[in-house]
């Protein structure tokens, strides 16, 4: 599959503001398993407030209310029976300026 990432929220975003990461398979065999990632790990929405919507080719990632600890490199993953794709994508959060 191929896929692209479209970012609503900046690259730079500010402490507590919203960030939307939305993620594309823009070809492709199916059925596509799409997957986000921070860093390494798989981002987990069971215990938190980070919600993932998937409609038939778009995957969502929503970080509602986005703190520092929330900075870093976001992927998502698209996999099919023929092979893989991923699209990285670095957000970083600010401190609120006074």
């Amino acid at each position: 599959p191929k896929i692209v990432v479209f970012n609503s929220g900046g690259k730079q975003v500010l402490e507590h503001s919203r960030v939307v990461l939305l993620c594309t398979i823009v070809s492709g065999s199916k059925p596509i398993q799409l997957s986000w990632f921070v860093g390494e790990r798989a981002v987990n929405t069971e215990y938190s407030i980070v919600k993932i919507k998937v409609d038939e080719d778009v995957s969502t990632l929503l970080l509602p209310n986005v703190s520092r600890t929330d900075s870093g490199e976001y992927t998502c993953k698209a996999e099919n029976q023929l092979g893989n794709d991923r699209f990285s994508l670095r957000v970083d959060v600010q401190g609120k300026k006074i």
